[in-house]
């Protein structure tokens, strides 16, 4: 008897528990749909709740992210509730999350804050990204524009600039792609302050004794900074953010696919044709018989020439009968770094999108140990969107779930991978085991509002 009666008491306690929990929930999204029909003016009874995601925010806590939706027309809605009941709408949340992170962490990205907590006194090599006007990229952007700002962050020139070769006499003429004298002089305009806040950041740590090198073409700094030295140029009001400079790159997989689509886009005359693609690597493609539009590397002398870059602008450009490139009909550039430092992979990038306009910077490389979350060179890149107006790709990542940082950009189009099962049958195709998928839990807050790849 005694023993039934303990039974039937853990029993209650097992389900008054799971009671209290899903009245908790009722609780919880009952509130979450009232907030959002009266900050939206909708009848509670038109919204349902579509998914739920837990997030562990840095500085915050544990919030919980809602997608709602409005039955009667299919519009979307969020809202963030935190463990104390308090709410946000989606653009509250990353205001609130983003001064709770810079009260916690400064101006310094977490990875440099807690490399920094273990040895305060090494010089860590760190790239430092400067306030600009967010009002002169207002005419470079879309009107659709969602990304970051410049208040944390920043941006730079463009492909329109008129540059002065001095080391010759031949002038860098306006791209024809800069065809609007308006977007050509707000480029100049940008690019004029992009230099003078560079030069005032930059006077400011030779002043104590470091050695500073400018990012060309990008409201940027690179330096090797200790904890108080980073700190120090932090409170300077042209400081948005300070990253440490110290990720490891490497090839990812590039593989052509049994079923892919492209015969469709092909037989309505699609080729790429046209079109001018950069192939950015630390290695440089190979020369081959089925390269035949390969127009121009920027470092043909560099000795570092490897498979990885060939196969990966064949799966774009070969001509080979058999195992044609997606887009065979485009001019192929070789953007080669020569390595994988921050400061060549820049010069390579600014090297294909002003030097020779091309339209797609293809990067199927990122970090050996991925976080998932936004990068210095991951800005670099989306600076060069809004202001080359070019298209960069990057590998989503192949060594687990977590996406590459450089693909965690607000304006990168991040490249994942399908399983064909090597067969011709589209129906089970399926993500490829290794594929990455998901962005860092613990990332800045403004980082962490995408799906990708």
């Amino acid at each position: 008897m005694l023993y039934k009666n303990i039974v039937l008491v853990i029993l209650g306690i097992i389900l008054l528990t799971f009671a209290s929990d899903t009245l908790a929930e009722d609780t919880t999204e009952t509130k979450i749909t009232a907030f959002v029909a009266e900050t939206h003016a909708i009848p509670s009874g038109n919204l349902v709740i579509d998914y739920k995601l837990n997030l562990d925010i840095p500085a915050m806590g544990v919030v919980t992210e809602y997608k709602l939706r409005d039955t009667t027309n299919e519009s979307y809605y969020g809202a963030v509730i935190n463990q104390a009941g308090e709410l946000w709408s989606p653009e509250e949340f990353r205001m609130a999350a983003d001064q709770a992170y810079l009260e916690k962490y400064g101006k310094l990205d977490q990875k440099l804050f807690w490399r920094y907590q273990e040895d305060p006194i090494a010089a860590i090599p760190v790239e430092i990204w400067l306030v600009v006007d967010d009002s002169l990229l207002a005419g470079l952007r879309g009107p659709d524009y969602i990304g970051q700002t410049l208040d944390l962050n920043s941006e730079s020139p463009a492909k329109g600039d008129l540059m002065n070769e001095r080391d010759g006499n031949t002038v860098q003429e306006k791209p024809e792609s800069v065809e609007d004298p308006a977007v050509f002089a707000a480029l100049e305009t940008l690019n004029t302050q992009v230099a003078s806040v560079q030069n005032a950041v930059a006077s400011r740590l030779s002043n104590m004794g470091i050695e500073v090198n400018k990012v060309q073409n990008t409201p940027a700094l690179r330096a090797f900074l200790t904890q108080n030295q980073a700190l120090t140029i932090a409170d300077s009001p042209e400081v948005g953010r300070i990253f440490a400079d110290d990720t490891i790159n490497k090839d990812m997989n590039a593989s052509a696919t049994t079923t892919h689509r492209a015969p469709a886009v092909w037989g309505r005359g699609y080729t790429g044709e046209g079109a001018k693609v950069a192939i950015l690597e630390d290695s440089r493609p190979d020369t081959n018989y089925w390269l035949y539009n390969y127009v121009d590397a920027r470092d043909w002398g560099s000795s570092n020439v490897d498979s990885h870059a060939t196969e990966t602008m064949g799966n774009i450009n070969s001509s080979h009968g058999t195992h044609l490139g997606m887009a065979r009909g485009a001019s192929m550039y070789a953007a080669n770094a020569t390595d994988y430092s921050t400061a060549n992979i820049q010069a390579a990038a600014i090297w294909a999108s002003q030097t020779n306009s091309v339209d797609i910077i293809n990067n199927s490389w990122g970090v050996a140990t991925p976080t998932g979350c936004l990068s210095s060179l991951g800005m670099f890149f989306d600076y060069r969107v809004i202001v080359d107006k070019v298209l960069v790709t990057f590998a989503a990542g192949s060594d687990g779930d977590l996406i590459n940082d450089h693909a965690m950009a607000y304006n990168i189009l991040s490249v994942g991978s399908f399983d064909d099962l090597n067969n011709s049958i589209w129906s089970d195709d399926h993500m490829s085991e290794f594929s990455a998928w998901r962005e860092g839990a613990a990332c800045s807050p403004s980082n962490g509002d995408r799906q990708e790849p």
